[in-house]
């Protein structure tokens, strides 16, 4: 059959609305050809897997039929007579999938890396050598610790090179690493700190900790500036005066704020955003250098740090910033955007080949609630909508059926019971 036949007969099996196309479509039944032509039996929308048919040197791939009115893609029609599987066919949708959006998830994999957020910290070096002379290196927040293998290679490998890792959850160990599993709002977590070092302060304090976000920007940048805040005043107790403090920060409306507060610590504050961070996110990273707390400053934890000792140093913050804080872009512009998908080989001639994550979390506080909803288990306190006065005391979980519900009113001394309907 030649090519001109093959078209033809193209048209007749998509004249009436149906086209060839890859994927997965769930929750409609498997379509019917009992005549063997193509045509499958029913007006619903088409979802069986045809099964592959070859006349001549003209074939179909395997592939699902969907009632859309559009036209068969070219690259499901072949004339070679042999059926050639595609990337989809051969690997995971899924998994290959996200290595396609997210092109520095899938470098982390292939190099050894934790997380993506390596090359964050790898650009930031790049820009400002954040590396050069250090001997001790703190990372805070660490988990799963793709930052603190960057400071092991880069520390780590000298004779005298020391990186210590905290976070509240469990971190695999890494060679060269020490752990400590600690809240960085306790002091006996900075003495810790110092104890490993054997009295002496870091050179270097990183954090890349990041609050739960919960898509309302004011509150995650509130409690972003919150934990910011946290890992400065640990870092305040370890770090050693010139010394250089890098942490995440979100930025928003009243960021100048928090960029005038570690003004006061240090000589020099930048506002860097790494090549592999999105562009469409709101995350930046606050670059401090040369530590010089106030005249008379004296580390605690036990209070905030806008010590009320202080005003002199303090009352400029009162009210926006009177600076504008440097904005700098990191990563050389021929880097891979973290915003582009990428087709699966990178490079002319080689072969993809799909890596599983390097390091998995340990015990990651999100493990029950996936659990849960894998198990149909995940549901949510929902109010009757006609309970809308007052509050509901212990409402049953999940709420299926019209109950008796015990409702305390706000101006009520005793509880009073109503029917509820769903």
């Amino acid at each position: 059959m030649d090519s001109s036949t093959c078209s033809s007969r193209f048209h007749d099996l998509t004249s009436h609305g149906t086209a060839y196309v890859l994927g997965a479509y769930r929750g409609h039944k498997r379509a019917s050809d009992p005549t063997g032509t193509g045509v499958t039996d029913g007006c619903e929308p088409l979802c069986g897997r045809q099964r592959q048919r070859q006349t001549d040197n003209c074939e179909f791939e395997d592939s699902l039929v969907y009632k859309v009115g559009g036209i068969l893609p070219p690259t499901l029609f072949t004339h070679t007579g042999q059926h050639q599987p595609t990337a989809y066919q051969q690997s995971e949708m899924g998994r290959t999938s996200k290595d396609k959006r997210d092109v520095y998830y899938r470098l982390a994999k292939e190099n050894g890396w934790r997380a993506r957020s390596a090359f964050k910290l790898l650009q930031l070096d790049e820009e400002f050598q954040l590396f050069q002379g250090v001997k001790r290196a703190v990372d805070l927040c660490a988990a799963p610790g793709s930052w603190s293998q960057v400071l092991s290679q880069k520390i780590g490998g000298q004779s005298s090179g020391q990186v210590v890792a905290v976070d509240l959850q469990a971190m695999a160990p890494l060679p060269g690493v020490i752990q400590i599993q600690g809240d960085i709002t306790q002091l006996s977590t900075a003495k810790e700190i110092i104890q490993h070092f054997e009295g002496c302060p870091a050179d270097l304090v990183v954090c890349d900790g990041a609050p739960d976000v919960t898509g309302l920007h004011d509150v995650d940048e509130y409690m972003q500036a919150q934990l910011l805040l946290a890992a400065l005043n640990i870092a305040t107790h370890v770090l050693k005066l010139g010394g250089c403090f890098v942490a995440k920060i979100f930025r928003g409306r009243d960021v100048t704020l928090l960029y005038g507060q570690l003004r006061v610590f240090f000589s020099s504050v930048l506002c860097a955003k790494p090549k592999s961070s999105r562009n469409s996110s709101i995350e930046a990273f606050a670059v401090c250098q040369g530590y010089d707390p106030p005249e008379g400053f004296i580390p605690d934890l036990t209070r905030p740090l806008l010590d009320y000792s202080y005003d002199l140093d303090f009352n400029q913050l009162d009210g926006p910033a009177r600076f504008i804080v440097p904005f700098v872009t990191c990563g050389d512009l021929s880097a891979y955007d973290s915003d582009r998908s990428y087709p699966l080989d990178l490079e002319d001639g080689s072969e993809y080949k799909y890596t599983p994550p390097t390091q998995p979390p340990i015990s990651p506080p999100y493990q029950e609630a996936c659990r849960l909803k894998k198990n149909g288990q995940l549901a949510k306190e929902l109010l009757p909508q006609e309970c809308s006065i007052g509050r509901v005391d212990k409402l049953p979980q999940p709420l299926i059926v019209p109950q008796c519900h015990t409702v305390l009113a706000p101006k009520q001394v005793e509880d009073t019971e109503i029917n509820c309907s769903p």
